[in-house]
């Protein structure tokens, strides 16, 4: 929902619900999902964060600046 320019409904998914969603849905060709990188809720250390390549499936640890 936006109220006063803030949007407060929304949602990032853990890397291991990005990896779920890549095994179950992308891999078996089900849905819509681009070959890009998504996002993660999931940090590492020293300012980093995980994403979920889509077109291999492999996830990286990375600074969230990128």
């Amino acid at each position: 929902m936006y109220v006063s320019g803030v949007y407060d409904d929304w949602f990032l998914s853990s890397k291991d619900e990005l990896n779920l969603i890549f095994l179950n849905l992308k891999a078996k060709g089900i849905g819509v999902l681009s070959y890009f990188y998504y996002w993660s809720s999931s940090e590492g250390s020293g300012g980093l964060a995980w994403n979920q390549y889509f077109s291999g499936g492999n996830q990286y640890n990375i600074n969230r600046r990128e």
